[in-house]
């Protein structure tokens, strides 16, 4: 059954020259989707762990302002099966395997985007899918899929699905010891055969959550990655607090030592 996915979603893109590029390890703890298949009238649902990774810039890590897209590579860990039983004969039953969802244009960046009170949003990135897809379907729903043009059973490799842009919103939070958390809610519909809306859709739901410790530049204390008067600024702005904005020396306290550290490492830059 063609197009049948333009499912999940996460970030794309490329790397910057300025702030802080790192990747973030999708924990299939914590992160699961469920697919709803709805065929006419009726519907069926399973639910997979989701594991992963994606790759980001953020221009100052500390007080996260904007973020860039770099990369993304979603996998459903366990495979998702329906069966739809609608009596007298009728059945559908459904498995996709190896479920995957890539950035289709890495190297080219995705934003930046604002982040505002941790909520950022990409718009219309190009992703793919990898998988497979196969069917079967009986009784009156085989006479339905005929009367669309599909065949009553069929198997379909995912890879060979165009590129579809898809859109995510997600919020990015930096913790102590500078540990950034990404998480996204997903709430995806699209139909099972585009020519054939009525036929029925495919929703998809979940949350997709990753963090990751991003180290510490020394002196840098708002997280730009480069130690210049600017962190000065910071230091003095945070100056007494706990966080992670204006911690230069990564103590966990903003204090006169963090203005040494600045100073001592004055110029320093990533990589």
């Amino acid at each position: 059954m063609k197009r049948v996915l333009g499912v999940l979603v996460f970030a794309a893109s490329a790397s910057s020259t300025f702030g802080e590029t790192f990747t973030v390890p999708i924990n299939p703890a914590q992160s699961s989707i469920t697919a709803t298949l709805t065929l006419q009238g009726r519907s069926d649902d399973d639910t997979s762990p989701v594991a992963g990774t994606v790759r980001l810039n953020l221009a100052t890590v500390n007080t996260p302002a904007q973020v860039t897209g770099i990369d993304f590579d979603l996998q459903v860990v366990e495979p998702l099966d329906f069966f739809i039983n609608y009596g007298f004969g009728s059945t559908f039953s459904s498995t996709v395997t190896g479920l995957r969802l890539m950035y289709a244009a890495p190297g080219t960046p995705i934003g930046p985007v604002p982040v505002a009170m941790g909520g950022f949003t990409f718009l219309s990135v190009p992703a793919n899918t990898q998988g497979l897809l196969t069917y079967t379907a009986t009784g009156l729903v085989c006479l339905a899929l005929g009367g669309a043009g599909l065949p009553c059973t069929d198997m379909d490799d995912l890879s060979t699905e165009p590129t579809q842009p898809i859109d995510f919103a997600g919020t990015v939070t930096v913790g102590p010891g500078r540990l950034v958390t990404v998480i996204s809610t997903v709430d995806r519909t699209t139909p099972i055969d585009p020519a054939n809306p009525s036929l029925g859709t495919l929703r998809v739901q979940g949350t997709i959550r990753g963090s990751v410790l991003v180290p510490v530049i020394a002196g840098d204390a708002n997280g730009d990655c480069v130690v210049d008067f600017s962190d000065i600024t910071s230091v003095l702005s945070h100056y007494g607090g706990g966080g992670a904005a204006g911690d230069a020396d990564n103590s966990g306290t903003v204090d006169f030592a963090d203005i040494t550290s600045v100073l001592s490492n004055w110029g320093a830059a990533c990589g």
